[in-house]
């Protein structure tokens, strides 16, 4: 899967998260899909754990996905709706057996860095 990753990634102790927006899939007969949530997680005897994935980078990953589904729980969050909401059609992780391949650094701007609204100015004469 080849793709931008489109917001700023979220790391924690166990890895890093972020969504990708999807410009080619690679393995022939897979569902075209447009955006997914991805998460990366650290080695488990890596002492360096510094992000690697950076927003508006273009890169290359062998992922695993799956589709949302709703909860049955009525009063309980509702992970399906969420998704939907943001565009996302798929969440998964990254598999590291065959590395990722940063493609290039700027390959896009980024949506979260992307949104400055005009300075509305008033004049009165």
């Amino acid at each position: 899967m080849i793709g931008v990753v489109s917001d700023l990634p979220q790391s924690d102790a166990r890895g890093e998260r972020f969504v990708l927006d999807v410009e080619r899939v690679v393995t022939p007969n897979a569902p075209n899909l447009q955006r997914v949530q991805l998460a990366r997680y650290w080695p488990r005897n890596a002492k360096d754990r510094t992000p690697t994935v950076h927003a508006g980078e273009r890169w290359q990953f062998t992922v695993r996905l799956k589709i949302p589904y709703g909860t049955h729980n009525p009063h309980g969050f509702d992970l399906e709706a969420w998704m939907l909401e943001r565009g996302i059609a798929a969440s998964g992780y990254v598999r590291e057996q065959t590395s990722p391949q940063r493609l290039a650094t700027r390959a896009a701007r980024p949506n979260c860095m992307g949104r400055r609204h005009p300075r509305r100015h008033s004049r009165t004469d």
